[in-house]
């Protein structure tokens, strides 16, 4: 009877220390968790926010994006980040969780891209005769152009000496961007001697 009882005895302390040694490893393999999360959090969050860009794509790998300070067209997305191919040739890395917090504009859903040349001129040049040939270079851009959108014409600042005003054209290819503010200077600079001449 006593050797029962030591072995009862024996069994309830081993159970109970095994308890505890189970206690033991639970609240390692949470500390072990939560430590984990704490030093992947970001890369967690950018994980989740994948998924969300999956689910509600906002914008596709090939469209023009712009978020912060960054433009550019969407060249990669995978798990962590996307990458952005800037009109310099430049590639911008932004994380995904970034592009939730960030107000994203994407130009190649939004009926093309709104670009404003600025030119500046003499104040000898009349005014309306300087607009008028600013149009008709942005008609002749018109293969680039959204339909149903024209050019317009701003003046922006004017003084005894100079005016400033600025070209808005909206086009359908935002990776002509630079190209087509380059063009449209050039042609209304080389312009600027015919214009005097007219006046």
């Amino acid at each position: 009877m006593g050797s029962w009882a030591i072995w009862i005895f024996g069994i309830i302390i081993a159970l109970n220390q095994l308890d505890v040694a189970i206690n033991v490893l639970l609240l390692i393999l949470f500390l072990g968790g939560v430590a984990i999360i704490v030093a992947y959090r970001n890369i967690l969050t950018d994980m989740a926010a994948s998924q969300f860009l999956s689910t509600y794509q906002p914008f596709k790998v090939g469209e023009w994006i712009e978020v912060q300070d960054y433009y550019g067209r969407v060249i990669e997305r995978n798990l962590i980040q996307t990458k952005i191919l800037t009109s310099d040739n430049e590639i911008v890395i932004v994380p995904n969780s970034t592009l939730l917090k960030r107000s994203v504009i994407n130009r190649s859903r939004s009926g093309g891209l709104r670009v404003q040349i600025p030119v500046t001129v003499d104040s000898k040049y009349d005014l309306k005769n300087v607009e008028k040939n600013l149009l008709e270079i942005g008609e002749e851009m018109k293969t680039d152009l959204v339909p149903d959108a024209p050019p317009q014409v701003r003046v922006t600042q004017a003084t005894s000496q100079q005016a400033h005003l600025v070209l808005m054209l909206r086009i359908t290819n935002p990776a002509k961007r630079d190209q087509l503010i380059s063009d449209v200077q050039e042609k209304f600079y080389e312009l600027l001697p015919e214009l005097d001449a007219r006046k």
